[in-house]
């Protein structure tokens, strides 16, 4: 196989590697291959230098595409024999188990060469326990307290969603507004001694939440430095 001249762009360098477009990029990533010497665009000399390992690059780079949690669930539902959520897909990527590389319509894009390789089932268990995600609903109900002193919590900053979701009625395109919560949180909530959760669980409907004194919590509380929700 012999680059003549001319140059490559992603496209025309991937037909002549026999590769696909995510293969390439991946491998430049990576740093697997080099980054085009051109503007955009690799030379022919370039090419040539590495076309010869091609092959051998490519075991590297991997065969699956980046891809979402749905598609990533369902490669690990299929090698492990048994049901993957999402929810388990994104704790493996709060994990760095599985990087984001990219994201789509708001949604993180995993690498698909760590979930091809990925083979640790004990590692799949913690996350398939530690990932569950419920709405703010199912959240009170799990803690046992009414939904308003669950939105307190909320508002002072000792509980964050995890993700955002589309409820059944949104559009496609329109912005995720159902946040969920992960119940592994909710869990280590509940071991706050400065709550009275008996307290709390036991005051009856209409009457104020014992949990309205907390205060509002600021932006610097509920993000870290880089600007991200904790949690």
């Amino acid at each position: 196989m012999t680059a003549r001249g001319g140059s490559f762009g992603p496209v025309q360098l991937a037909r002549y590697l026999g590769w696909w477009e995510f293969q390439v990029a991946r491998a430049v990533r990576r740093g697997l291959f080099p980054a085009p010497d051109l503007g955009s665009r690799w030379s022919a000399g370039l090419v040539e230098r590495f076309a010869a390992r091609a092959d051998e690059i490519r075991a590297e780079v991997g065969s699956l595409p980046d891809m979402g949690a749905a598609r990533a669930a369902r490669v690990l539902a299929e090698r492990f024999g048994c049901e993957v959520a999402a929810d388990a897909v994104f704790e493996l990527g709060r994990r760095e188990v599985f990087p984001i590389t990219d994201w789509y319509k708001g949604n993180p894009l995993f690498d698909g060469h760590a979930v091809e390789v990925f083979s640790d089932r004990a590692v799949l268990d913690e996350a398939l326990v530690a990932g569950v995600c419920v709405t703010a609903d199912d959240a009170a109900t799990h803690l046992r307290v009414r939904r308003v002193d669950f939105d307190h919590l909320v508002r002072a900053g000792l509980v964050a969603p995890s993700r955002w979701v589309r409820s059944g009625w949104q559009r496609r395109r329109s912005a995720p507004e159902v946040a969920l919560y992960r119940v592994a949180e909710l869990d280590a909530l509940v071991e706050v001694e400065a709550i009275d959760w008996p307290a709390v669980r036991a005051t009856l409907g209409g009457r104020v939440s014992l949990l309205a004194a907390l205060p509002t919590a600021t932006n610097k509380d509920m993000h870290g430095d880089d600007g991200e929700v904790q949690g």
